[in-house]
């Protein structure tokens, strides 16, 4: 329950994000990316009997985020990447503990993080919206 004009705030796995992480690890092969692909856009997501390497879950696209946001009632609603444009570098770790490359990524991330084509490209989501 949340009070008129209250905000409600949503995590969500976005819809790429096993994806991303079967190819980070070389989890698979082609036919097996293949066939695990298939079954996530038939269900929109998996559970943890179809893979291995990932969790039960359901893959949300940005766009449905934001409606099922909209079909509660919801307005204001935004959607953004938890990770931004830093979770797709493999030495993440390192840039940011370097000052200079600190600032580069912060920087690309206030850049980006407003631009709902680029939510999805952060394995893990946030959606906000007012009650």
């Amino acid at each position: 329950m949340c009070r008129a004009g209250g905000q409600v705030i949503a995590a969500a796995i976005s819809h790429w994000a096993g994806l991303f992480d079967l190819v980070d690890r070389g989890a698979l092969d082609a036919d097996q990316l293949r066939r695990w692909w298939s079954l996530v856009e038939e269900t929109g997501g998996q559970r943890a009997s179809d893979s291995p390497w990932f969790t039960t879950a359901y893959f949300h696209r940005t766009s449905e985020l934001r409606q099922e946001f909209a079909d509660a009632g919801l307005t204001d609603v935004q959607v953004v990447g938890v990770e931004g444009i830093g979770g797709l570098l493999p030495d993440q770790t390192e840039r940011m503990a370097d000052p200079g490359q600190r600032e580069v990524l912060l920087e690309a991330a206030a850049i980006t993080e407003g631009e709902s084509e680029l939510a999805g490209l952060s394995p893990h989501l946030l959606a906000v919206g007012r009650r």
